[in-house]
């Protein structure tokens, strides 16, 4: 199953094996800008310049949601579970300032939300157990974010301005696709990346490589 929003406002529901529409909603009076599906394929969230966010059932049509967002929302994601979702807006274009907020799907009610200004962002994820967010950026960098309080926990160097970013199922990597063509893939677990050390580098980290790559931890031999 797929799902895809237009221009006509519409949210259209696919069957991928046979490329059958299976049903069309008619909802946002703007354009939209994203549609998320949770992986169970139960729930789908569009977002739109309307600065709202809605969340439909899948099966039935029915909108369990409409959320209003403090601007027009330029991406929305969903965790891993379906149980929350993320949405940014943009409050200021000239300044780049957005506000993300943290909802609860199934009450509707707003859990959390940051306000800030962001370096110009195109699309964030969210990690399978919901706990961070990877925000990619024109500026050739991706950056995590704590969604629990907000705080960004580290910037990632990429080979040019990410436009895709996805993490794997187990949270442990994290996959960019940029606009020079590349994908970079991310060790963004601490044991894996040690592991990693272990066997291809021979030599001890400098602090500042610890700070760059290893979330500030202590200098390790591998």
């Amino acid at each position: 199953m797929a799902v895809s929003s237009s221009l006509d406002n519409t949210v259209r529901v696919w069957d991928v094996k046979s490329g059958r529409e299976l049903r069309t909603w008619q909802s946002h009076s703007a354009g939209f800008d994203d549609v998320a599906l949770s992986r169970d394929g139960r729930l789908a969230v569009s977002s739109s310049w309307d600065s709202t966010l809605r969340v439909w059932d899948v099966e039935t049509g029915r909108e369990p949601s409409n959320l209003k967002c403090l601007g027009p929302v330029r991406d929305v994601a969903l965790t891993g579970n379906g149980k929350r979702v993320v949405s940014a807006s943009l409050m200021d274009s000239d300044s780049n300032q957005l506000a993300l907020q943290v909802w609860d799907v199934e009450s509707g009610h707003e859990l959390r939300a940051f306000q800030g200004r962001f370096p110009e962002s195109l699309r964030f994820a969210i990690n399978p157990d919901g706990t961070r967010m990877a925000l990619t950026s024109w500026d050739k960098s991706l950056r995590i974010w704590d969604l629990e309080t907000g705080r960004e926990l580290i910037t990632l160097e990429a080979t040019s301005a990410p436009v895709i970013v996805i993490w794997t199922a187990d949270g442990k990597r994290l996959l960019s696709a940029q606009d020079d063509g590349i994908i970079q893939v991310y060790a963004m677990d601490i044991d894996l990346l040690m592991s990693l050390a272990r066997t291809r580098v021979t030599r001890s980290f400098t602090s500042e490589e610890c700070r760059k790559y290893l979330h500030n931890a202590v200098p390790h031999t591998p």
